[in-house]
């Protein structure tokens, strides 16, 4: 694939995951990029990579989260409008949805902002509450770490 449609495809999943951030921030640490790509810096690499786990045609994002509908993630392609699968993306599409995953192809932003906003509207209630809690919880230790420091300041003036 030529690297300017995979600056697109980036652009476009940098664009989709800083979205996905703001909007669903309690479940940011469900949506990752399983980092598959760049084994291409020798062979040596290449095949610590695969001993590590690399498999061939992962989806660029899973959001980790089973649904109400019966899925037990979402796994999400990003091509542009005129890419296409990898053979072993194909495969990998097969693997998702014989574990009851759901597969999409994504194409645009509004794309994916349609998709991953009715997949979350059908996340287990009791994966979102757990998920607000953690995120709550995150969320006050970081600000009372930021207090201590503060705290710290303001008493070395002193």
């Amino acid at each position: 694939m030529p690297k300017r449609y995979q600056h697109k495809e980036s652009e476009l999943q940098i664009q989709c995951v800083r979205w996905f951030a703001y909007e669903y921030p309690h479940l940011r640490m469900l949506l990752y990029h399983p980092q598959n790509e760049g084994t291409a810096n020798g062979r040596v690499r290449g095949a610590i990579a695969k001993a590590e786990g690399v498999v061939a045609g992962v989806a660029d994002l899973i959001l980790q989260a089973p649904s109400e509908d019966g899925f037990s993630c979402l796994a999400i392609e990003m091509k542009t409008p005129t890419g296409r699968q990898s053979p072993e993306q194909k495969m990998f599409e097969l693997y998702i949805k014989a574990a009851y995953g759901k597969y999409v192809v994504i194409r645009s932003f509004e794309d994916f902002k349609a998709i991953v906003t009715e997949y979350v509207s059908d996340i287990n209630n009791g994966v979102i509450a757990a998920a607000r809690s953690i995120y709550k919880a995150q969320i006050e230790a970081e600000n009372e770490k930021a207090r201590q420091r503060i705290r710290k300041l303001i008493n070395a003036e002193k």
